[in-house]
C-alpha cells in the first residue's frame, strides 16, 4: 500500500487459525476511507480491530514458523497507545517485533499467497492527536518532522484563547509558527529551559455566541505546569505523553482558536474528553480540631473518604493527621501560620524540611502563608511566601505545590457593586504580583452568614442562602452580570479587585465558607444543611464574572466546642465528635459526566443531547427487526419532561449492552439490551458484534448519543459517575461443586472481570461475569487431575478506590499469570493438602476484593507490603570513565531511549540534581556498611542523601553491593539501620531497603533447585526482605559462567540461542532451561524458598556481556545478548513466569576501572553518546 496522504488506520482485519491466513487494513486517505485488498485467503477465523479515533498503532509483533516446508507469518499481536490486540494464530516459531520506536505505524507492507508470508510496515516517527473542540476556523498545520523540542509558547488569552503562536528547534536552529487566531485578550509567553519539555496539554472548550471554540489551556512540561489561561468551563479535554514529549501543535482558527491537536514524539500518547456538568473541582472541607472528643486522625481520614471528601485544609502541621493523610490521594491546604518567624529564609527551609519533605505520600496542593493576617504583622506576608516558594523550589517541588495566603473578605473596600471593588489593604497590591509570577490562586474566605448576620435587612436570608428566584442587582459591562445570592457577589468582588491590583488571570480558591447551624441570627440546622448543600451545586458553575469550577473549601469537618470568641464561632461543623451529621449533605453532587462511544458504524449524520440538567431517563421507544430503525430518548431535565426527535427510521432508547453489525455492507447497531437496578429488557434486534456501556458502580446512565440514517449506525452514551461502596457483593453456592473446570479473567492495569466454570454433581457451571468485560481476556482451562492450591495477587489503589490489580493462580501442576499490574499491596491465598474449589468477591466495575473457598488440607491467606516492580528494563549509570558526558546530558540520553530505571553506586549529587522530576526509578548504593550499621550515621546518610530529592524517584536503596568478605556480617545491622531511617522519614513502603548480592552466595546450582545460600549471612537477610516486604537485588552474569567453563556453558546456551532446553528440573521436570540466566535466577529463587523467604521477589541489579577484552567478547555478542534479555525479561523464568525487573550494566564503558581488562567493556555507550552496539528497549 502507499502511504502518501494517510492519516490514521481505521481498522485491520486478521483472519487466522493455525497461522495467519490473511490481512486488510482500512485506512483514512485524505478525508476519504479506503482497504487494502485481501493479502492471502479466506481462510480460518475473521477478527477485525476496529481503532478509536485518537487511537495508534505502535508494535506489531507475533512469530514465523514453518508449515509444510514453507516459512510463513504464524502469529501477529498488534499493540497500540490504548491497549494489546492478540496474540492472533499459533505463537510457535521465532518470534519477531516491529516497533515505532516511538513514532507511529501508518501503514504495511507484505508477501502472501494462500497465507501471509511477511510482513512489513511503514513508520511515521510522530504521532498526530486531535483536532478537539469546534468545527469553526481554518486548518492550521506545520510539518513536525526532525523537530527536537518546542522553545516557547505565545498564547493571547481572556474569557477563551484568542491565539496562539510557539517556536521550535529544528535542525539545531529556531523557527515559528504565525500567530493563529488573532491578537485580542492578554498575551503570556512561556519560555521553557533547555532540559524543559511538554508532557502535557489540557483545558476546555466551549461556547461562543452559538461556536464552539477553545476556552482554555493549561500546559505540563516535565518541571512545572503553566497556566490555567482563558476560562475553564465547557468540556474538559486532555493530551497527555508517558515517556516522550509534545513537539508540535495543529489547530483549526478564525477570531479564536476553534480546535486544537497535538504532535506527539516517543512514549505512549493518549487523548480524552470529560463533559462536565457540574465541575470535577470539587468541595473540600476544612478540618476543625480545637474541640473535645474528636475521632482519631485516621478515624477523621475515614470519614472524609467515605464521604467522597477529596480535599481538606489544616491550620498547622499537625504530625499526627500529615500521617494519617498518607495515600489517600486527598489533596491538602496546610496553613504556615507564623509569617513573621517565616520571613527568615533559614526558618522557612527549616519549616518545609520538616513539614513537607517528610511527607512523601501527602498531596500537599496549597501552603497558605497566614491566615486572615491583617494586624501589624501583615508586612510580613509577602517575605515569608517568598522564602516558602523559594525553599520549595529549592526542594523540587517547584509547580507542584502552590505558595498563597488566606484573606478575609475585608481585604477589600467599596465592594458594592462588586466592580467597584479594590483591595484597601495596602500589602495585597505586592502580594497579588507574587500569584501572578508564580502561578498560584489567591485563597479568600468568603462568609454569606456574616454579611447577612451584620445586616438582615438589606443582605436577605433568601439572598445569602441561594434561594433567590431572580437577580437582585446586576453589574459589569452593559449590566451583563446577575447576581442572584451574597456569594457570588462577594467573591467577584475578589476578581476586580484582583484586577485592579494587576492580577486579571490570578485564580480564586474559597478556602473558607459556611454557616452556622446555632448561636447567631438564623442560625437553624435547616439554614445550615440548605446553605452547604446550594453551595456544593452552584460552585461547579462559578460566578458571573467568572464561569467554570470554583474550587471551595467548607468550614467545618467538626464542631469545635474548645473555641473562644462568640457562641456561634463554635458551631459550624458539620458533624459531631461522635461522627454523626449536624444535618444531612450530599457531596456527590459535584459528579462529572463521562461520554462513552459512539460504538458501531462511521455511516448516519451525528445526534447528540445535552446531557445537563438531567435526572433521569424516563421512557425509551425502540424499533427493531433485524436491526435497531430508530431510537427515541424521554427524560427528565430540571423537573421537566423533554425528548430526543426520532434517531433513525423510528424509535429510541437506552443502553447498557448491545451489539453492532453489518447490513448491505454498511455497519450499524444491530440489537440493544437495556439493563436497568431492577430488571433487564431485550434484546431487541439480531446479536451481532459485542460491546458494552456500563455506569461505575453507583452511577447511572442519564443519556445518548449517536449516529443515524436509515438505521442507527452507531450509538454512545453520557454516563454519570458517583462515589459509592466498593462493588457488590458476589458469592457462589460451593455445595456439590468437585472441581474448578476453567476461569476466565479479563485484565488490563487491573482485574476487570472474573467468571468461574466449575462442575457440580457431575454437571459443568459457571458464575456470571463478575466486574466488567473491560481488558483482554485469558482463559484458563484445567486438566482433569489438575486442582488450584494457591491464588495470588496484588491490590491497589485506582481513582481513590482499592482494588484487585493482578492474579496469580497456582495448580499442582503449574503456575498461570500474573494477569494484571502486579503493583500494590501482595495478597495470597493458600491450600496445604486439599485444594480451593471456589470463589466470593465484591464486584463493580473492576474486581474489588476476593477470596476463595478451600476444601480439604490446611489452609491460609496473607498480605504482604506494598511491591511495585514494574519489571522494566533499567540501566547502570556506570562512572569510572573520563569524558564523560554532563550528568544532565546522561538523564537526557536515558529519556531519549526511553530508558526509565537507573542504579547509581554512590549517592552522587549531581547525578541526584539531574534526577529531579524525571520520573526516573533509582536504585542508589548505600556502600559504607560498616559505618551504616550505626543508627546515627544511618539516620545521617538518609537525612543527607534522600530527604532534600524530594522528586527523585527513589526505589530501592542498595546497602552494600556484593560485599563477601569480613565486612559481610555489617550488611544486616545497616539494612536495619536504614530501615528504620527510612521508616522514621515517613517512607516506609515507599522505598525498599535491600542489599546487591553476587551469584556466588550460593552453591550446588545444578540443577537449580539444589541450590542453597553458602554464605552465613544470607539467611537473616532473606528474612529481613521478607519481613519488610523487600525484593533481593542479585547481580546475574552468564558472561562468567560461560567464559570459566565454555565447553559446559555453550556460547549460545548463554546468549538466549538455543533452540531447545538443555536439561529441565522442578517438580516432574516441568521446569525447561534454554539459556543460563533463566538457571542462574531460579537458582536464587531456590535459595530463597530454603532460607525461608519463598515469596520474596527477584530484583536483576546487575547484568551484562562485555563488547572486548576477554572470552567471546565481540561487539556482535554483546549486542546479541542485551537485545535478547531485553526480550526475555518480560516472561520471567521457568519457576517464577512474569516479567523480571532487570538492571543491564553498564551505560558507559569505563575506561578508568581497574582490574581485568574486560571490565571495561561492558557499556552501551561510548562517552561521546554513540552507542557501541543499536539497541531498542522498547
Amino acid at each position: 500500500m502507499t502511504t502518501a496522504g494517510i492519516t490514521r488506520i481505521v481498522k485491520l482485519g486478521i483472519r487466522h487459525g493455525g497461522a495467519i491466513d490473511g490481512f486488510i487494513v482500512y485506512f483514512e486517505r485524505n478525508g476519504s476511507e479506503e482497504s487494502t485488498e485481501l493479502w492471502g485467503s479466506e481462510g480460518g477465523e475473521l477478527t477485525e480491530i476496529s481503532f478509536e479515533e485518537d487511537e495508534y498503532i505502535m508494535t506489531v509483533s507475533g512469530h514465523v514458523g514453518t508449515f509444510n516446508t514453507f516459512t510463513l507469518l504464524k502469529s501477529l499481536k498488534v499493540e497500540t497507545n490504548l491497549r494489546v490486540y492478540g496474540p492472533y494464530g499459533a505463537e510457535e516459531g521465532k518470534p519477531f517485533e516491529l516497533s515505532a520506536e516511538g513514532g507511529e505505524i501508518m501503514g504495511f507492507h507484505g508477501r502472501s499467497g494462500e497465507f501471509v508470508d511477511a510482513i512489513g510496515v511503514y513508520v511515521q516517527a510522530y504521532t498526530k492527536l486531535g483536532l478537539i473542540g469546534g468545527p469553526g476556523g481554518d486548518i492550521r498545520e506545520m510539518d513536525p518532522s526532525e523537530i527536537t523540542r518546542i522553545v516557547k509558547i505565545g498564547i493571547r488569552h481572556g474569557g477563551a484563547i484568542d491565539g496562539l503562536y510557539y517556536h521550535y528547534e529544528r535542525n539545531g536552529q529556531e523557527d515559528s509558527t504565525d500567530l493563529w487566531g488573532t491578537d485580542g485578550g492578554e498575551l503570556t509567553e512561556i519560555s521553557f529551559e533547555a532540559n524543559e519539555y511538554l508532557t502535557a496539554v489540557r483545558g476546555y472548550s466551549g461556547t461562543f455566541n452559538n461556536y464552539t471554540i477553545l476556552k482554555s489551556l493549561k500546559l505540563e512540561t516535565n518541571l512545572r505546569t503553566y497556566g490555567p489561561y482563558g476560562a475553564e468551563d465547557g468540556q474538559s479535554f486532555e493530551f497527555s505523553v508517558q515517556g516522550g514529549q509534545i513537539i508540535g501543535f495543529h489547530a483549526r482558527s478564525g477570531q479564536f482558536i476553534d480546535a486544537i491537536g497535538v504532535y506527539v514524539k516517543g512514549g505512549k500518547a493518549k487523548s480524552t474528553k470529560i463533559i462536565p456538568v457540574v465541575g470535577t473541582a470539587g468541595v473540600g472541607v476544612c478540618y476543625g480540631m480545637i474541640g473535645n472528643n474528636l475521632p482519631s486522625h485516621s478515624d477523621v481520614i475515614k470519614l472524609y473518604k467515605s464521604k467522597g471528601i477529596g480535599s481538606m485544609r489544616i491550620y498547622y502541621p499537625d504530625r499526627d493527621t500529615l500521617n494519617a493523610l498518607r495515600g489517600s490521594n486527598i489533596e491538602l491546604i496546610i496553613d504556615a501560620p507564623d509569617v513573621g518567624a517565616l520571613a527568615n529564609g533559614s526558618n522557612a527551609a527549616d519549616w518545609v524540611r520538616d513539614n513537607i519533605l517528610p511527607y512523601d505520600g501527602v498531596s500537599f496542593k496549597y501552603i497558605a502563608v497566614g491566615n486572615e493576617v491583617m494586624d501589624g504583622n501583615a508586612y510580613n506576608v509577602l517575605p515569608a511566601m517568598s522564602k516558602i516558594y523559594d525553599a520549595i523550589s529549592s526542594a523540587g517541588l517547584q509547580g507542584k505545590i502552590k505558595v498563597s495566603t488566606a484573606v478575609r473578605f475585608d481585604v477589600l473596600t467599596n465592594t458594592y457593586p462588586p466592580s467597584s471593588a479594590v483591595f484597601s489593604a495596602p500589602h495585597m497590591g505586592p502580594i497579588v504580583q507574587f500569584l501572578k509570577n508564580t502561578g498560584a490562586p489567591l485563597l479568600a474566605n468568603v462568609y454569606p452568614y456574616f454579611s447577612h448576620a451584620g445586616n438582615p435587612a438589606d443582605v436577605r436570608l433568601d439572598f445569602a442562602l441561594f434561594r433567590e428566584p431572580n437577580a437582585v442587582y446586576s453589574d459589569g459591562p452593559n449590566n451583563q452580570l446577575h447576581y442572584q445570592n451574597v456569594f457570588d457577589a462577594m467573591v467577584d468582588s475578589m476578581y476586580y479587585g484582583l484586577e485592579k491590583a494587576g492580577g486579571p488571570n490570578v485564580g480564586i480558591v474559597i478556602s473558607e465558607t459556611g454557616w452556622p447551624s446555632a448561636g447567631g441570627v438564623n442560625t437553624t440546622v435547616e439554614n445550615a444543611g440548605t446553605y452547604i448543600q446550594n453551595l456544593i451545586n452552584h460552585v461547579r458553575n462559578g460566578t458571573p464574572k467568572r464561569p467554570g469550577k470554583l474550587e471551595t473549601y467548607i468550614f467545618a469537618m467538626f464542631n469545635e466546642n474548645g473555641k473562644t470568641g462568640d457562641e456561634v464561632e463554635r458551631h459550624f461543623g458539620l458533624f459531631y465528635p461522635d461522627q454523626t451529621p449536624v444535618y444531612s449533605i450530599n457531596f456527590t453532587s459535584h459528579a462529572a459526566l463521562e461520554k462513552m462511544g459512539p460504538y458501531g458504524g462511521h455511516g448516519g449524520d451525528i445526534r447528540d443531547m445535552d446531557p445537563s440538567g438531567i435526572t433521569r431517563i424516563v421512557k425509551i421507544g425502540i424499533r427493531h427487526g433485524g436491526a435497531i430503525d430508530g431510537i427515541i430518548v424521554h427524560f427528565e431535565r430540571n423537573g421537566r419532561k423533554e425528548s430526543t426527535k426520532l434517531w433513525g427510521a423510528k424509535g429510541g432508547d437506552l443502553t447498557e449492552v448491545g451489539y453492532a453489525g453489518t447490513l448491505n455492507n454498511y455497519s450499524i447497531l444491530k440489537s440493544l439490551i437495556l439493563e436497568t437496578n431492577l430488571c433487564t429488557y431485550g434484546p431487541y434486534g439480531a446479536d451481532k458484534k459485542y460491546f458494552e456501556f456500563s455506569a461505575p458502580q453507583g452511577g447511572q446512565i442519564i443519556g445518548f448519543h449517536a449516529r443515524s440514517g436509515q438505521f442507527v449506525n452507531a450509538i454512545g452514551v453520557y454516563v454519570q459517575l458517583y462515589g459509592g461502596p466498593c462493588g457488590d457483593i458476589r458469592d457462589m453456592d460451593t455445595s456439590g461443586i468437585t472441581r474448578i473446570v476453567k476461569i476466565g479473567i479479563r485484565h488490563g492495569g487491573a482485574i476487570d472481570g472474573i467468571i468461574v466454570h466449575f462442575e457440580r454433581s457431575g454437571r459443568e457451571e459457571s458464575t456470571k461475569l463478575w466486574g466488567a468485560k473491560g481488558g483482554q481476556l485469558n482463559e484458563i482451562s484445567f486438566k482433569a487431575n489438575e486442582y488450584i492450591t494457591a491464588v495470588r495477587g496484588y491490590a491497589g489503589p485506582f481513582n481513590h478506590y482499592t482494588i484487585l490489580k493482578s492474579l496469580i493462580l497456582e495448580t499442582n501442576l503449574r503456575t498461570y499469570g500474573p494477569y494484571g499490574a502486579k503493583d500494590g499491596q501482595f495478597i495470597e491465598f493458600s491450600a496445604q493438602g486439599g485444594q480451593i474449589i471456589g470463589f466470593h468477591a465484591r464486584s463493580g466495575q473492576f474486581v474489588d476484593a476476593r477470596q476463595s473457598l478451600i476444601v480439604g488440607g490446611r489452609a491460609k491467606s496473607t498480605k504482604i507490603g506494598t511491591l511495585t516492580g514494574t519489571a522494566s528494563v533499567g540501566v547502570c549509570y556506570g562512572m569510572i570513565g573520563n569524558n564523560l558526558p554532563s550528568h544532565s546530558d546522561v538523564i537526557k540520553l536515558y529519556q531519549s531511549k526511553g530508558i526509565l530505571s537507573m542504579r547509581i553506586y554512590c549517592p552522587k549529587r549531581d547525578t541526584l540534581n539531574a534526577l529531579k522530576g524525571t520520573n526516573i526509578d533509582l536504585i542508589i548504593d548505600a556502600p559504607n556498611v560498616a559505618k551504616l550499621s550505626n543508627g546515627s550515621n544511618a539516620a545521617a546518610w538518609v537525612r543527607k542523601n534522600i530527604l532534600p530529592y524530594d522528586s527523585v524517584s527513589f526505589k530501592y536503596i542498595a546497602v552494600g553491593n556484593e560485599v563477601m568478605d569480613g565486612n559481610a556480617c555489617n550488611v544486616l545491622p545497616a539494612m536495619s539501620k536504614i530501615y528504620d531511617a527510612i521508616c522514621s522519614a515517613g517512607l516506609k513502603g515507599k522505598i525498599k531497603v535491600s542489599t546487591a548480592v553476587r551469584f556466588d552466595v550460593l552453591k550446588s546450582t545444578y540443577p537449580p533447585s539444589n541450590a542453597v545460600f553458602s554464605a552465613p549471612h544470607m539467611g537473616p537477610i532473606v528474612q529481613f526482605l521478607k519481613n519488610t516486604g523487600a525484593p533481593l537485588l542479585a547481580n546475574i552474569y552468564p558472561y562468567f559462567s560461560h567464559a570459566e567453563n565454555p565447553c559446559s556453558v555453550s556460547l549460545d546456551f548463554a546468549l538466549f540461542r538455543q533452540p531447545n532446553a538443555a536439561y529441565s528440573d522442578g517438580p516432574n521436570n516441568q521446569h525447561h532451561y534454554k539459556n543460563v540466566f533463566d538457571a542462574m535466577v531460579d537458582s536464587m529463587y531456590y535459595g530463597l524458598e530454603k532460607a525461608g523467604g519463598p515469596d520474596v521477589a527477584i530484583v536483576i541489579s546487575e547484568t551484562g556481556w562485555p563488547s572486548a577484552g576477554g572470552v567471546n567478547t565481540t561487539v556482535g555478542n554483546a549486542h546479541t545478548y542485551h537485545q535478547n534479555l531485553i526480550n526475555h525479561v518480560r516472561n520471567g523464568t521457568p519457576k517464577r513466569p512474569g516479567k523480571l525487573e532487570t538492571y543491564i550494566f553498564a551505560m558507559f564503558n569505563e575506561n578508568q576501572k581497574t582490574g581485568n581488562e574486560v571490565e571495561r567493556h561492558f557499556g552501551l555507550f561510548y562517552p561521546d553518546q554513540t552507542p557501541v552496539y543499536s539497541i531498542n528497549f522498547s
